[in-house]
């Protein structure tokens, strides 16, 4: 069986709800009977603020109480993984090379963020 894959991009509304194209995939919130089996949100950088954070914190809680995973994707990841494994959150990933400047970052946001989402969906599709 495909897994079917809820994807909530904090970084835009919570309230965005739309099905993709694919019938795999699920943009969707929390409403009515189709939760998926991952909630995917962004951050700009995943640290212990972003654990202590009003919208992280709900998306995990959300997805906990229907049996959803949660998978982080940020810019940078500065939290352990001991840190959000106690939160909730099954993946986190960084789309910033160690080493690489910001503006260098920025500048490939596009390419780094479509690298880190193959990534992702490769994790959770083995």
């Amino acid at each position: 069986m495909r897994t079917a894959i809820l994807l909530i991009f904090a970084v835009f509304s919570a309230t965005t709800s739309a099905r993709a194209e694919q019938p795999d995939i699920v943009i969707a919130d929390f409403e009515g009977e189709t939760y998926g089996d991952w909630v995917v949100t962004g951050e700009g950088c995943f640290d212990k603020q972003s654990l202590r954070g009003k919208v992280l914190s709900g998306i995990t809680k959300r997805a906990q109480k229907y049996g959803v995973n949660v998978a982080v994707i940020a810019g940078n990841v500065r939290v352990s993984e001991s840190a959000w494994r106690r939160e909730g959150i099954e993946v986190a990933l960084s789309a910033m090379d160690p080493g690489v400047e910001l503006h260098e970052a920025m500048a490939s946001a596009e390419r780094l963020l479509a690298l880190t989402a193959r990534q992702l969906v490769a994790r959770i599709l083995i």
